[in-house]
């Protein structure tokens, strides 16, 4: 069943921000709604590994865990009876997001919020600790990265977490066999065409997508098309893996404190 879900990757709900990895409010209940109309049926990641799938299936999926989503997302999904995977960066729950280089500062819900989700349906994973590049750490640092994200979000939400998503969708075989070993059900990435169970690909949102290509990225009648929206993806998200970098490059230039404060 899995190589025949769309999974779709969202980041920020916001009314604008100097980034590309948002869409609007308006523009994701437009998309919902269309999900909802056309009859696709929201489920949980453990349904991509069972044999009796509902009819239309579809998994949404956001990563970081933004304030945002609560304000904006959540009542969107509730209103159309969809619910959503939560990938959470463990070490900045309640915290602003100085992990990202970029320009945009969003704030990450806090353990008061994260707690409502199961009741609702929805499922709570982990992003790691601090969302590093897993290839750019030592084998300790990796695995502190999976085991302690898993460990708190357990402790604080009192749900197993079963899912993990990698930061900035960057993977080794070694992070893929640690996640494993840790007892994560299986792991996402952030490149459409990869069906490994545990590096599930996922077709991202974003602001510069009209509504023609989010059908493609949903319903592909055209494999041509779903290629080019894929290659955008992959395009986009190669885009994010300099954050690390960069945001080391300006703090030893300027400082942490001032960059970030």
């Amino acid at each position: 069943m899995l190589s025949n879900v769309p999974i779709l990757l969202y980041h920020s709900i916001a009314p604008f921000e100097l980034s590309g990895v948002w869409i609007p409010k308006m523009r994701f209940e437009k998309q919902i709604r269309w999900l909802f109309k056309n009859h696709f049926s929201c489920i949980k990641p453990q349904k991509l590994f069972v044999d009796d799938p509902p009819p239309r299936p579809v998994v949404i999926t956001f990563d970081d865990g933004y304030d945002n989503f609560y304000e904006n997302g959540l009542p969107v999904l509730l209103k159309y009876g969809f619910t959503a995977t939560i990938f959470v960066v463990s070490h900045y729950v309640g915290k602003t997001n100085t992990w990202d280089a970029g320009v945009t500062r969003r704030t990450h819900m806090g353990w008061d919020k994260l707690r409502e989700f199961p009741g609702l349906g929805f499922e709570i994973a982990s992003h790691t600790d601090t969302h590093s590049d897993l290839t750019k750490l030592s084998r300790k640092e990796v695995r502190r990265e999976l085991e302690f994200s898993k460990k708190t979000i357990e402790d604080k939400i009192g749900k197993p977490v079963e899912f993990l998503s990698y930061p900035f969708g960057r993977h080794s075989k070694f992070v893929r066999d640690c996640a494993k070993e840790l007892g994560y059900t299986a792991c996402f990435s952030s490149n459409p065409f990869s069906r490994d169970r545990w590096a599930i690909g996922r077709m991202g949102v974003y602001i510069i997508d009209t509504m023609k290509e989010y059908r493609v990225k949903v319903h592909p009648q055209n494999k041509s098309l779903y290629k080019l929206e894929g290659i955008k993806t992959n395009v986009i998200n190669s885009v994010s893996i300099g954050t690390p970098v960069w945001k080391s490059l300006i703090e030893k230039t300027i400082g942490n404190d001032e960059v970030w404060s």
